[in-house]
């Protein structure tokens, strides 16, 4: 993470295998895109963000970046985006 200027997160999954980083990529980017289907209306920030999300597999690794500005986590906090709903 590097939180500065808003926050560019890199966040990297070490599989058993290259077909495994693949198919964890795979399932990463179809529940990234469901999640982005889901708050299009209710949070159009956070759809936003899951819209600009990177899903990489590189061989046994899969890496995931994302990039916040300061504005949207104002307006992501302000909406109890990042709020635990039991």
């Amino acid at each position: 993470m590097d939180a500065g200027s808003g926050i560019d997160g890199k966040f990297q999954a070490v599989c058993g295998s290259t077909d495994d980083a693949n198919t964890l990529g795979q399932l990463l980017q179809a529940g990234f895109l469901y999640k982005r289907y889901q708050s299009q209306k209710d949070n159009p920030d956070l759809a936003q963000l899951l819209d600009q999300a990177k899903v990489i597999p590189a061989g046994d690794r899969v890496t995931i970046r994302m990039s916040l500005s300061d504005d949207q986590m104002a307006t992501l906090i302000r909406k109890n985006t990042f709020a635990l709903k039991m």
